[in-house]
């Protein structure tokens, strides 16, 4: 996956600003989620997304005037609740609030190359951006948060006190970008709880630490799961006993390749609260070996490959060897999501779409049957 950041960072060592585009804040159904963002150069085409299609295209509309504009940044709201009559018909149905900020290379270079080693690093990151005037603080005024592996801030966020930057330090730990509201008191807030108030708004933009993807067994659903991850963004890792098997030739897109055993690779590995871990190995003898190595490590994601009948004797064999029931609840299996999948690619797929319902804390529901209502009214853009 590109890193968004490093190519921003070019574009502000050649001398050249941008405008970069986020999402704040939705409701109802929208393309992308909070903290999705594009960057708009004034010559050249944009990259990055914020859900393409006639929102995308008006939020550049919107964009471009900034480049000869000294203001903070700006709000667009799109309403993505179309008329089926119109000639574009929307895929979503719902509200984004999009902040414009125009970056200049005179003032903020410092600040986009933290964010690209930062991404680079895959520290645990936070933009935190302030979009109106907050104590002594001017709209637009903006920093990099960064935490080490413990938790603890690495860099301020702006000049705000320590008890607001602690609250954002939560959001980098979550992994969830966050609009907040300060109250006259000073207290912060979400900014849902905050609605209707006039109150000072501040964006943390939160890019999530290392999350790596580890495959236990190089096999034949290894393969195209390795691939997926690839896509999806994850640092991927692909252990197994056998060269044959484990390597470059078979898996071109792995970040790590690993051979030895399957106990003793697991251990040397930094498994923590970033980590899923998928055990697809050649036999149950290693998949409970596997899962017995990471499981009490807490990583984000635990899966086992198996039938029913061979995840029930698994399980069993765990708790006689004195594993509690809530620790074996962690742990997937049968594998991924029920899509009558059956190829080694329909069964990777099922795999990672439990990935990113693990990762983003989705439902089980299909969407067509759990739409509420279809798009009505017009397409609204509003700025402020």
């Amino acid at each position: 996956m590109d890193n968004l950041w490093d190519r921003a960072e070019s574009l502000l060592t050649e001398g050249k600003p941008f405008v970069l585009a986020t999402i704040i804040r939705t409701r109802g159904s929208v393309p992308r989620e909070v903290g999705a963002k594009m960057v708009v150069p004034r010559e050249g085409q944009p990259f990055g997304t914020i859900g393409g299609g006639c929102g995308e295209g008006e939020v550049l509309r919107r964009a471009y005037p900034l480049f000869d504009e000294n203001v903070p940044p700006r709000i667009v709201q799109v309403d993505l609740t179309g008329e089926f009559d119109q000639d574009v018909i929307q895929v979503c149905g719902g509200l984004m609030d999009v902040a414009l900020d125009l970056w200049k290379p005179e003032e903020h270079r410092e600040l986009v190359h933290a964010l690209a080693e930062a991404t680079r690093a895959r520290r645990p990151t936070a933009l935190v951006t302030a979009i109106n005037p907050i104590e002594t603080l001017p709209a637009g005024a903006k920093s990099c948060l960064s935490l080490d592996q413990n938790g603890t801030v690495l860099t301020p966020a702006l000049s705000l006190n320590p008890a607001t930057v602690r609250t954002f330090a939560t959001s980098i730990s979550a992994g969830t970008p966050q609009l907040f509201s300060i109250s006259p008191q000073g207290e912060i807030v979400e900014d849902s709880v905050a609605r209707g108030q006039d109150w000072p708004r501040v964006f943390v933009d939160v890019q999530p630490g290392l999350q790596t993807l580890i495959i236990v067994g190089a096999g034949h659903i290894a393969q195209p799961l390795c691939e997926l991850g690839h896509l999806l963004g994850f640092r991927t890792v692909v252990i197994d006993d056998r060269w044959a098997f484990a390597n470059r030739e078979r898996f071109p897109h792995a970040t790590d390749i690993r051979v030895g055993g399957f106990e003793e690779t697991l251990n040397s590995l930094d498994i923590n609260e970033h980590s899923y871990v998928v055990v697809v190995t050649r036999g149950h003898v290693w998949d409970e070996t596997s899962v017995k190595a990471v499981l009490r490590r807490n990583p984000a994601y635990v899966g086992m490959i198996g039938s029913k009948r061979r995840a029930k004797t698994t399980l069993e064999r765990l708790q006689e060897q004195g594993y509690q029931s809530e620790e074996l609840s962690r742990i997937h299996t049968p594998l991924g999501l029920d899509i009558a999948a059956e190829t080694p690619a329909e069964i990777a797929v099922a795999i990672a779409a439990e990935l990113i319902r693990v990762r983003r804390g989705g439902s089980l529901e299909t969407l067509s049957l759990s739409a509420k209502a279809r798009p009505s009214g017009p397409f609204k853009f509003t700025g402020n």
